[in-house]
């Protein structure tokens, strides 16, 4: 993934790559998780409709802010943000179950392993050795 621009950020572009790779491949978890979620917004049923219905509303909501956020730090390194449904499902590493409708524990169970996924991954890139690219990652622009 090559950068389009030149810019000084104290890094070279081999970094900026490494942490637009890094910031992609997050990007991608969570829009396989934001669309999880809204899956499951429009399906839940049970007894717990309401409370679950607004609850991964509530969900989609702030991962489609995280989303943007995350797609923007990746521009302001320099390096393209992905955008296509086939990259996101290349780069992922969370799992999809389509035409697979399971019931409201199953569902909540789903997203939780699935941001637990995303919080390991968080874990892994802020170890010392990848530290200099975790706080890029991290950062606001």
């Amino acid at each position: 993934m090559s950068t389009h621009r030149t810019i000084n950020i104290g890094l070279s572009e081999e970094q900026r790559n490494g942490v637009g790779e890094i910031l992609n491949r997050v990007l991608a978890d969570e829009y396989v998780l934001y669309t999880k979620t809204r899956n499951y917004h429009w399906n839940v049923l049970g007894i717990h409709f309401d409370p679950l219905h607004k609850l991964f509303q509530e969900q989609y909501e702030q991962l489609e802010q995280e989303i943007d956020d995350i797609a923007e730090r990746a521009r302001a390194v320099g390096v393209f943000a992905v955008g296509t449904l086939q990259e996101f499902a290349s780069l992922t590493r969370l799992s999809e179950e389509p035409g697979q409708y399971p019931d409201a524990r199953t569902m909540i169970a789903n997203v939780l392993h699935d941001h637990e996924s995303i919080i390991r991954f968080y874990a892994l890139i802020s170890s010392p050795a990848m530290s200099n690219m975790a706080i890029l990652a991290r950062m606001t622009f």
